[in-house]
């Protein structure tokens, strides 16, 4: 019995010092959540404990219980607080609020919460508008709500902030494929593979959907994401990959003289086409006991191409019906670099305080848009027909006739 529990002892000392030996950097990443994020960029982390406020935080295993097509429904059924609602039909359209505060894919919404995918920030640069179609479901490790308006996540932080991890090769190795189908012709196909050798690892996911739907015009999704990393004791390094292609169809509520036939939209076409292309180096070196440094330099670039028609029905109108057909190309270059000080050499019992320097593409930029003084760089320009360098937003709307095709 004694040597039995001698046996049990030097085991779990094993565990415990390959635990401090791993990267304290690379905790975030991890299947089970000990610590979490409260930072743009993922670093060292802070104990649940020690957090002042409802920080709430699920892993890949709850996105996997709760079969949804898209993150905002997850969100609402996964995570107190949430609201989910839909004002263009599609569920990857949803518009998702907290607190009063949303984050939505319409323009013109109000924009009170800022989402983050391993630091770097989605909310676009025109009209900071979330597109959840974008992000990738099964690729990701965990998602983390943290309450509140802190400036260090930067403009619009009114009600909180999302802090959205992938995955890695070295956390979640192995193959993986699902897929599924349902009425009115949905169907999905999602695959992912991951693996290490050695200090290097990577990981690779890709998504499918189509739907027939109870309307005559429907979404299709492909999505795909690429990972490749270094880690030791002190480094850490990811590089990955982000593209989508995503078509997605809207439709409008119908008028009592066309529900024989409710399949059939009221005006035609209400589309979005969203392109995505996202590179992402991140980097962090753990200095000594006491200090780390985190940074990541990225490029993101999509391309929206909406095509939406309406009729006048009532009133006085000026025209019978009209089209219209708007593309918005936005491009970002920008960097960040985080450093928490005080650490301990115990991650689970650190207390940090984050500390964002901005780069001095961030100084430049502040020209033409303010942004908060420890809110990472996010180098881009919202002028509407205008280029400046590699980071730009260009807006065309042109209306179009003959008018709208209408629903018989």
């Amino acid at each position: 019995m004694r040597r039995a529990l001698v046996a049990c002892a030097l085991a779990a000392a094993c565990l415990a010092a390959g635990a401090l030996a791993q990267n304290p950097a690379a905790e975030l990443e991890a299947p089970t959540v000990y610590v979490v994020g409260t930072t743009p960029l993922p670093g060292v982390g802070t104990p649940v404990s020690q957090v002042p406020a409802n920080v709430q935080t699920v892993t890949d295993r709850r996105l996997e219980a709760l079969p949804t097509p898209a993150l905002p429904d997850f969100l609402e059924r996964g995570m107190g607080g949430i609201v989910s609602a839909t004002s263009q039909g599609n569920p990857f359209q949803n518009d998702v609020s907290f607190r009063g505060f949303s984050a939505s894919p319409l323009l013109g919404t109000p924009q009170g919460l800022s989402v983050y995918v391993d630091g770097v920030r989605v909310n676009e640069s025109f009209g900071d508008v979330v597109n959840w179609d974008l992000i990738q479901k099964n690729a990701l490790s965990s998602v983390t709500l943290i309450p509140g308006s802190n400036p260090a996540f930067g403009l619009n932080t009114l009600g909180g902030a999302l802090a959205i991890i992938t995955k890695s090769g070295s956390t979640y190795p192995g193959l993986s494929a699902q897929a599924y189908g349902g009425s009115f012709g949905r169907r999905s196909f999602e695959v992912e593979a991951g693996g290490a050798r050695g200090n290097t690892d990577f990981f690779v996911a890709g998504t499918g959907f189509r739907e027939d739907g109870w309307r005559e015009h429907s979404s299709k999704i492909g999505q795909l994401f690429a990972k490749a990393g270094y880690e030791d004791n002190r480094n850490d390094l990811d590089f990955s990959v982000t593209a989508a292609d995503n078509k997605l169809a809207g439709t409008q509520a119908l008028p009592l003289s066309m529900l024989g036939s409710p399949r059939q939209p009221y005006t035609w076409p209400d589309e979005t086409d969203n392109r995505l292309v996202a590179l992402n180096l991140r980097a962090s070196r753990v200095i000594d006991e006491a200090n780390l440094v985190f940074a990541n330099l990225y490029y993101r670039e999509t391309r929206t191409r909406v095509f939406n028609s309406n009729v006048c029905a009532a009133g006085p109108c000026t025209f019978a019906a009209v089209n219209n057909l708007t593309t918005i190309d936005q491009d970002r270059v920008g960097a960040s670099v985080q450093s928490p000080a005080g650490r301990t050499s115990s991650p689970s019992a650190a207390t940090s305080t984050p500390r964002a320097r901005s780069s001095p593409a961030s100084r430049r930029r502040r020209i033409s848009r303010r942004t908060a003084a420890r809110s990472p760089a996010r180098r881009s320009s919202s002028r509407l027909r205008s280029r400046h360098g590699r980071s730009s937003t260009a807006c065309t709307c042109r209306t179009c006739f003959p008018p709208a095709t209408r629903g018989t």
